[in-house]
């Protein structure tokens, strides 16, 4: 005995496959996409920290060259370079570093004197080194 087909049986057997390849191929693109707005996003978001590392760190960096300009300028600092004492330029820089520490972001900040010939003559962290050449690094030569 042939068992005869229903046309709903039929229809079932040409429209499963179909839907199934149809839903394999939708699934694929849907993939590709969420994966393409993601790298979409994913770069947005890397260029926007950037940006905004960028602009702290150039707030720094002026922060930075105006705390040099006042510490340049300080009477204490010129006078005992003219006279090369280098104690009261450690307590005059270990103080300034003091207040830097507690009155602004600056967490733990080092100072140095560097005189014209770029050697280091006075360290806020460390009262017996001087002299090490400093030319060659980057935050000096910025500031």
């Amino acid at each position: 005995m042939k068992k005869r087909l229903t046309i709903l049986r039929k229809f079932l057997i040409v429209l499963v496959p179909i839907f199934t390849l149809f839903f394999l191929f939708l699934s694929i693109f849907a993939s590709s996409q969420i994966k393409s707005i993601s790298n979409t996003v994913y770069n947005q978001h890397k260029t926007q920290l950037k940006d905004n590392i960028s602009k702290a760190l150039d707030f720094k960096l002026e922060a930075i060259k105006n705390i040099v300009l006042g510490i340049a300028s300080n009477s204490t600092i010129l006078s005992s370079m003219y006279n090369e004492e280098r104690e009261a330029i450690y307590k005059e820089i270990s103080h300034l570093r003091n207040i830097l520490n507690s009155e602004s972001s600056f967490k733990n900040p080092l100072i140095q004197v560097v005189d014209a010939n770029s050697a280091a003559y006075a360290k806020s962290w460390d009262e017996k080194a001087y002299g090490a050449n400093v030319s060659a690094r980057e935050s000096v030569s910025k500031v």
